[in-house]
């Protein structure tokens, strides 16, 4: 397969997935029945999330190893890519939220 095709196919089913496993987190929290101002906070900021876990595994060299011979190392790199993609998702939170009270 052609490397560059590769990366792209990487990153959509990545996109995919970061999604999924946000609404899964929703669901498994409120027993299937999420409350519309919860998943309506989620569609409004799903774009961010995205692009913040995207860019923490491109920066870690996620799209770029051979998965085929993975080992300890890339556990750790991806243990270390979403370990960064979540703290960053979190303070990206915190500062909008702060940011959106204080404009009221």
């Amino acid at each position: 397969m052609n490397p560059g095709l590769r990366k792209i196919l990487l990153v959509l089913i990545d996109i995919i997935l970061v999604n999924v496993a946000f609404i899964a987190a929703l669901l498994i929290r409120f027993d299937g029945a999420v409350p519309k101002q919860y998943f309506t906070g989620y569609i409004n900021l799903a774009a961010l999330i995205t692009v913040i876990y995207i860019v923490s595994y491109y920066i870690f060299g996620l799209y770029k190893k051979i998965w085929q011979y993975a080992s300890v190392g890339e556990l750790l790199t991806i243990i270390s890519a979403v370990s960064v993609g979540t703290v960053t998702t979190v303070a990206a939170l915190f500062f909008l939220e702060k940011f959106r009270l204080r404009t009221y």
